[in-house]
């Protein structure tokens, strides 16, 4: 068979074999175009190819073409299923392609504002006195006081602040509901924000929301990063709305606070979720190390 009829094969697999989704078949038959063409370069073919044969396809996509280790995850399970094929319509009885074993995940540690940046956004904000300068900065205040997720502000209803105890009843994934502490300052923003600015704001008297727009309606995460991004132009040069949450959790952990106690305030399952602020912390400490190390 030549290259395009065996492409063509392996795409009526993917169909009735494996089941898989138009984009993900495209991908697949994409990949296996450069694999052949590979085997072609090196003399082999899809009958003749071995373990090292494949190894070096691999090597090659990484280092000749420079695709990252998140790309080699999807290249590999290709590779495995193209080998599938083979074997399936008896083109060859082994799979070499079994013996691949799958590279590392990269860590991408989390990007996270300084305690001066956060200051200073603040500060600007602050001195501003109009309505929704002062429902944002309640909002941002919120957000970094209590590292909870924007989409959980948003669904916010009057009734989820506990008045006096500075505690928040959030509802978070899979409508699992915790409570969140929230600082002394945020407390007295959403205080101010409620007995003042939200009755401005508010044009139906039943209006649940905590939260709301110029239209008197729910705020929606849309208009809450608009906001964002027009205070933080000029201001911050990295990150974003949801920055907040990983500066609230790297911050906490950089004052002392267990990682079980941020676990449970930021609502993760999986405490291995919430490990990654402490290599955060790591980084942090080696890169004051450094500049110490230079005076």
């Amino acid at each position: 068979m030549n290259k395009e009829s065996i492409i063509a094969s392996y795409g009526e697999y993917l169909i009735y074999g494996e089941r898989l989704s138009v984009k993900t078949r495209e991908a697949y038959c994409r990949e296996i175009d450069f694999y052949l063409t590979f085997l072609e370069s090196i003399g082999k073919d899809e009958k003749s190819v071995s373990f090292s044969d494949i190894d070096s396809y691999v090597l090659k996509r990484k280092e000749e073409d420079g695709v990252s280790s998140r790309t080699l995850m999807r290249i590999l399970p290709t590779l495995r299923s193209f080998h599938r094929f083979l074997v399936r319509e008896e083109i060859r009885k082994d799979d070499p392609s079994r013996l691949l074993e799958s590279p590392k995940r990269e860590t991408h540690l989390p990007i996270s504002f300084t305690e001066s940046e956060i200051d200073n956004l603040f500060s600007y904000l602050g001195t501003k006195d109009d309505v929704l300068s002062r429902r944002d900065l309640a909002i941002f205040e919120l957000l970094y006081s209590s590292g909870m997720r924007i989409s959980e502000l948003c669904a916010l209803d009057l009734s989820s602040y506990m008045t006096g105890e500075k505690k928040m009843k959030v509802m978070g994934k899979r409508s699992k509901e915790r409570v969140v502490f929230i600082g002394d300052r945020a407390s007295d923003l959403l205080e101010n924000y409620i007995s003042d600015v939200r009755p401005r704001l508010l044009k139906k008297r039943r209006e649940r929301a905590l939260f709301l727009s110029i239209r008197g309606e729910r705020i929606t995460r849309q208009q809450v990063e608009n906001r964002f991004h027009q205070a933080a132009d000029g201001l911050l040069d990295k990150g974003s709305l949801h920055t907040f949450r990983h500066s609230y959790a790297s911050h906490m952990i950089n004052h002392g606070a267990g990682l079980r106690s941020v676990q449970e305030m930021l609502g993760h399952e999986d405490i291995a979720t919430t490990q990654i602020y402490t290599h955060l912390d790591t980084k942090n400490i080696l890169a004051a190390f450094d500049e110490f190390s230079e005076d």
